[in-house]
């Protein structure tokens, strides 16, 4: 691997129509459904990919199999992983927010990806050279904001930010977006389903 390509992270075909499937669900909230909520949420998505593109460079890459059987199992590592986290921290259901659940969820899962692994990780990685030291902030970070719908046990915490850790090490070993990105929308969605 050259050092162009260990500096190379991928946003592909998954993750890519995952994006485009929030902002289009985004649209249509903004038409039927009370707009805060949403609007917050794709201004972090937006925020999240901006400065990846930035100040990491990251790109979407061409439709290319090879990579995508990769993005797939990755996608199922995730999946598995939020799963997982949702048994087994206590979720608060009413959190105030009069919108579509399902709608929102893919939303901030999407989003959160976008904040938390393709901007925070990559760049706190760009700059430290640690995967251990990235992901654990990126980890951090994510169980912080997800103060106010799972609660602030400390056991939450640990629970939550363990499995934004592992996110993030995804994120940085595969050098793509996908995984974390598809799965942690498909949990989010067939939880509010």
């Amino acid at each position: 691997m050259t050092q162009q390509q260990k500096n190379t992270y991928t946003i592909g075909f998954l993750g890519s129509m995952a994006i485009v499937l929030a902002f289009l669900m985004f649209m249509y909230a903004l038409t039927f459904e009370t707009q805060g909520a949403f609007l917050y949420m794709a201004l972090l998505g937006i925020a999240g990919l901006s400065l990846a593109f930035t100040m990491v460079g990251f790109h979407v890459g061409v439709f290319d199999f090879k990579r995508f059987g990769e993005a797939l199992f990755w996608s199922a590592v995730s999946f598995g992983l939020i799963y997982l986290v949702n048994s087994m921290v206590p979720v608060r259901i009413d959190i105030g927010i009069p919108v579509n659940a399902t709608l929102f969820a893919v939303l901030a899962a999407v989003c959160e990806e976008l904040f938390f692994r393709v901007w925070l990780c990559t760049f706190t990685f760009k700059i430290t050279q640690s995967m251990w030291f990235a992901a654990g902030l990126s980890g951090a970070g994510w169980a912080l904001y997800h103060i106010n719908r799972y609660g602030g046990s400390m056991n939450t915490l640990l629970i939550i930010g363990v499995a934004g850790f592992i996110q993030g090490w995804i994120m940085l070993y595969s050098r793509m977006a996908d995984g974390p990105i598809f799965g942690h929308m498909l949990v989010n969605y067939l939880a509010t389903a």
